[in-house]
């Protein structure tokens, strides 16, 4: 999965830098995953937060690019801290038993390699959470083919 970081074409702007090297794309970010907050979110729509609220966890980096953004700092301005493996399995943990309805990963398209293995992980340490992709809607269809057994 991590070889589709080399001559990156996760999303449509197809910037073909060699993410595994270090090297940053449109989104800003290397193969590493960054995330700036985690937590219970209620302002979601009803169907994602239910009783529980929704597990949001903001991806630092965007392929958008909107002039926009709520959320500017997170999206262009590299709010975040990278993440591990462990770290993410036990960040879902957390927002497990804090009684999140589901694992929502905000604008998470172009770390999905990255993503994908560590829900992976998540899943193998038994936390079993539904995963809301919460996207800008602009995946290739390598990264959904990839996220289809993953993602709910």
């Amino acid at each position: 999965m991590r070889e589709l970081y080399e001559g990156c074409r996760l999303c449509f702007r197809h910037c073909g830098v060699n993410r595994l090297a270090g090297e940053r794309g449109f989104c800003g970010e290397t193969d590493e995953l960054r995330l700036s907050v985690a937590g219970l979110h209620f302002g979601e729509e009803p169907p994602l937060t239910g009783s529980g609220g929704s597990g949001t966890i903001f991806v630092t980096g965007c392929a958008m690019g909107c002039p926009f953004c709520q959320n500017y700092q997170i999206s262009r301005c590299g709010m975040g801290t990278i993440v591990g493996e462990d770290d993410f399995v036990r960040i879902a943990r957390t927002l497990a038993e804090a009684g999140a309805e589901n694992l929502n990963l905000v604008t998470p398209s172009h770390l999905a390699p990255t993503l994908a293995g560590y829900l992976d992980a998540v899943k193998t340490h038994g936390i079993d959470l539904p995963v809301a992709w919460n996207s800008s809607g602009y995946e290739s269809s390598e990264t959904v083919r990839l996220l289809a057994d993953r993602v709910d």
